[in-house]
């Protein structure tokens, strides 16, 4: 079969296949369905959560259906509606809840259980990815929701999330970036929407935290290779079948 005549993936395959290719994603996170709910009433959740120690991120995703006709303000209402309202409010869901407990344990993706403590609901990074049939017309989306109790959500677009995958492979990594992604956009006004991803990645690999961003920034993004994210794994992979051999001994 040609590539061109395949179906396209979803974005909840493709963003689960780059998540299983990092063996941190694999180890720390989890699917919302994991999480036990207190309430009589059911809740919409986000989509996953990985969750460490010191470091907690929430992930929702939307998706325009890949058939759906968009006429003239339909891309720009999908993304108020569903991408904005009710992808916020899933995140608030979650964030509520996994403040409820006192403790949680949950299974990884390779069998193993973890006990995680219960975290600050203020303190996960949030983020909301979103994708478009590919022909759509340009449209222009908000980067980010700030809510008036002061949380904080990123607004990607599914290209841009893989981008920064591509240049950031572990949690502490990801939870740095976000972090100069959120105050880069709230200290500059408008919140960049002039420039790329790329734009604010080579921003953030100059270590430049003080100018404005700036289009000319994405040459330090495109000219920095990724990393081997695969090597990474099968070190610690490694490293990690030894662990459990010497634990059977």
């Amino acid at each position: 079969m040609k590539e061109s005549t395949r179906e396209p993936t979803s974005l909840i395959h493709d963003f689960a296949a780059q998540q299983h290719e990092n063996v941190f994603t694999r180890a720390y996170s989890y699917a919302a369905s994991q999480l036990p709910i207190s309430f009589n009433n059911d809740v919409e959740l986000a989509d996953r959560v990985l969750m460490l120690d010191d470091i907690g991120f929430i992930f929702e995703l939307c998706e325009r259906e890949q058939k759906v006709t968009s006429k003239a303000g339909d891309l720009e209402k999908w993304i108020s509606n569903h991408v904005m309202k009710k992808g916020v409010k899933r995140i608030q869901n979650t964030r509520d809840l996994l403040g409820s407990y006192v403790g949680l344990s949950l299974v990884n993706h390779f069998g193993h259980r973890a006990t995680v403590s219960p975290k600050k609901p203020e303190s996960f990074v949030t983020m909301i990815i979103y994708r478009v049939p590919p022909k759509s017309r340009a449209f222009r989306a908000a980067r980010f929701k700030k809510s008036r109790n002061g949380g904080f959500v990123h607004v990607l677009r599914d290209t841009d999330y893989f981008e920064i995958c591509h240049h950031f492979v572990t949690p502490a990594e990801l939870l740095d970036y976000f972090s100069f992604r959120r105050d880069i956009l709230l200290n500059w006004d408008p919140p960049s929407t002039a420039v790329s991803e790329s734009a604010l990645i080579g921003q953030y690999l100059l270590e430049d935290f003080s100018s404005p961003p700036d289009a000319r920034f994405e040459r330090a993004a495109l000219s920095r290779g990724g990393p081997t994210a695969c090597e990474f794994s099968f070190v610690l992979e490694t490293l990690a079948s030894k662990v459990a051999a010497q634990e059977e001994e």
